[in-house]
């Protein structure tokens, strides 16, 4: 009998009948999928295939999933256990699933997914045919979008070989496709490779790489499945889970020996080329520079230069030979009608190619035009703003203009090292969705106000604080943050501002004076390791914002004597802060050391990491799952809250 035949009698109803079905558990984590889940569980039940358990764990969603999927478990014609917790993760959501199921044979299905009617029974014919024990079988899919509509199969548009065999340095080096919900396995296989990891976001690539260490991959080919593409979905954020992909590899290796390095240079390389494409430029960067930093030796040379002719393959033609021209005047024409139309669309696209371009250029022609740009960003900083900022007063409003006018002159100062716009007189100036601010002149006041100085912080403040919620700024300087949190805390809430030092703390209360807010106290102390004792910290002349008590961080300038506090000691009497701001300057690895317990309490901070990811790792063992707002600001979400 040929393997043809085989699988025919395997599928007909009548040896269906008398052959012992497995039971097969489908594991089903849902959130926030109201509009999807009914289509996913009812795919489930459709099965033409009987012997099936369904086990739906809710992770937390604050719409009417929940209520959905109870509804659904009194109609179910299969076993159906429906069971929640509070937001803890995929990975956290997939491991209750599996400790509920009772199956031999184990399959997923995304709560906005869809099998279609064979599928299961599909996979159960298919593995009669192997070792169940050391297989994994996947099938291709169909794409559909939100409203269900799609006719175009994953294989035909990814245009990559599936994975099959021996697939574990495919894996590794993102070579060949699998829709990871399609995926169908024995209960002693994944008992054997062991839970999803907790501590990821994503369970995809850390899964397949230890179930690749001990199994092998089977293709079906044919399309059982329905995947679908939600927009905000966890698939579609690929910042929040691309640094899982070199936590797994991390694990495998001492299995991957010489390849290792090699394999987390080209993931760096291909995720910094695909943020490139999707217009994601903080990402973009922060992985083109791992790229560089993981290369060995003289690899890092060439490393940019690849980065670089890679992301002119995804630019437009006639914009990459206008900056590498080939015959130089044959397309100027095109430069001058397609390419400017370009630059109007894709400013910073373009910016971040060229400052790549510049980096690859001799040192001394480099440092020229290092000079060149920072005086044009310098002055057309002033566009920003005027934008954003007016002046209280007909006064304040020509100080405004006078030092946009002066701009040219007082931004020739110092070129090559970083320069605030700065004012030519003091000024109070009302800030658009923030507040209004008493501004010194010769000083970075006018920066800090800014709303688009740091605008991935600010709608990170919006999205995550909320009304009667409670906020801490540690390190407010003259309190745009603080301004911003108390209008958005309300009567109800509370703001606690820390700023150290005398001067600007006086300045911060004068702030929430002018702005009419009842809601915010000020702790005039530095926060360190502990309370009570007294520290120098050391500020540079107008640069008030930099000020710090770790020695290293600011080179001479004026000298303060400070008390210090914790974080503790600031918490004490507070049960639940939704939100903390940290930007110490340095010193926020010491003021973690003073914060005890306490930030068990804390349900999010958002703390600058600037890319050596020293204070992520030590928020990371504390319990807190960190996210990269962008290229230094990252946010820590408490695991227990």
């Amino acid at each position: 009998m040929n393997v043809h035949t085989l699988k025919e009698t395997l599928f007909s109803d009548f040896a269906l009948q008398q052959i012992e079905l497995p039971l097969v558990s489908v594991l089903m984590p849902a959130y926030n999928h109201q509009q999807f889940v009914e289509q996913a569980v009812r795919s489930v039940w459709a099965q033409t295939y009987k012997n099936i358990e369904l086990i739906v764990i809710d992770d937390g969603s604050s719409d009417r999933t929940l209520e959905i999927l109870k509804r659904l478990s009194l109609q179910s014609p299969i076993s159906m256990k429906v069971d929640t917790h509070a937001n803890q993760g995929i990975c956290r959501t997939l491991n209750k699933c599996f400790d509920l199921s009772r199956g031999e044979l184990i399959a997923f299905l995304a709560s906005d997914d869809q099998y279609s009617e064979k599928f299961i029974e599909r996979m159960v014919g298919e593995s009669r045919l192997h070792s169940a024990e050391a297989t994994v079988l996947h099938c291709d899919a169909i794409g559909i979008d939100e409203y269900g509509k799609g006719c175009t199969r994953v294989s035909e548009v990814r245009k990559i070989p599936p994975l099959r065999g021996d697939v574990f340095f495919k894996i590794a080096y993102g070579i060949g496709f699998i829709v990871s919900s399609t995926m169908v396995l024995s209960r002693t296989l994944m008992k054997a490779t062991g839970p999803f990891d907790a501590l990821l976001k994503s369970e995809d690539f850390d899964i397949h790489l230890r179930l690749a260490r001990q199994a092998r991959f089977v293709y079906v080919d044919e399309p059982l499945f329905f995947a679908r593409k939600v927009s905000g979905s966890l698939g579609s954020r690929r910042g929040l889970w691309s640094d899982d992909i070199f936590i797994a590899l991390a694990k495998h290796e001492d299995y991957l020996g010489n390849s290792y390095k090699k394999i987390v240079v080209s993931r760096h390389k291909n995720l910094a080329m695909d943020f490139y494409s999707n217009m994601d430029l903080a990402e973009a960067w922060y992985h083109f520079k791992k790229a560089v930093k993981s290369s060995p030796g003289l690899a890092s040379l060439i490393i940019p230069l690849q980065l670089i002719v890679g992301c002119f393959c995804r630019t437009p033609r006639c914009l990459a030979l206008a900056i590498l021209p080939k015959r130089g005047v044959q397309y100027a024409r095109r430069w001058k009608r397609i390419s400017i139309s370009y630059l109007k669309t894709n400013k910073e696209k373009f910016l971040m190619v060229l400052r790549a371009y510049i980096r690859a250029l001799p040192k001394p022609v480099r440092k020229t035009l290092g000079y060149c740009w920072d005086y044009n960003m310098r002055v057309f900083r002033w566009r920003s703003i005027l934008v954003h900022v007016r002046g209280r007063s007909l006064h304040d409003q020509f100080v405004l203009f006078a030092s946009a006018i002066a701009s040219p002159l007082t931004s020739l100062q110092k070129l090559g090292r970083w320069q605030d716009p700065v004012l030519l007189w003091d000024a109070i100036v009302q800030v658009k969705v923030i507040g209004n601010f008493m501004l010194r002149h010769h000083t970075d006041d006018l920066w800090h106000v800014l709303p688009s100085r740091e605008h991935t912080v600010l709608t990170t403040i919006q999205k995550y604080l909320p009304e009667d919620g409670i906020f801490i700024d540690a390190g407010a300087n003259i309190g745009v943050y603080t301004l911003l949190a108390g209008r958005l805390v309300g009567e109800k809430g509370r703001v606690i501002a820390v700023e150290m030092m005398p001067e600007t703390a006086d300045i911060l209360r004068r702030h929430i004076s002018m702005n009419h807010l009842g809601n915010v106290s000020v702790v005039q102390k530095a926060l360190a390791d502990s309370s009570g004792k007294h520290v120098i910290a050391r500020v540079m002349g107008g640069q008030h914002g930099q000020a710090s008590i770790t020695s290293g961080v600011v080179e001479g300038g004026a000298e303060v004597r400070v008390e210090t506090t914790t974080i503790a000691d600031i918490l004490a009497e507070v049960d639940d802060i939704s939100l903390m701001k940290m930007d110490l300057e340095g010193a926020e690895e010491l003021a973690l050391v003073g914060a005890g317990d306490a930030l068990k309490r804390v349900r999010a901070v958002i703390f600058e990491d600037w890319g050596n990811e020293r204070l992520s790792a030590i928020f990371r063992s504390k319990g807190f799952l960190v996210e990269r707002l962008d290229g230094n600001n990252c946010l820590a979400l408490n695991e227990s809250k």
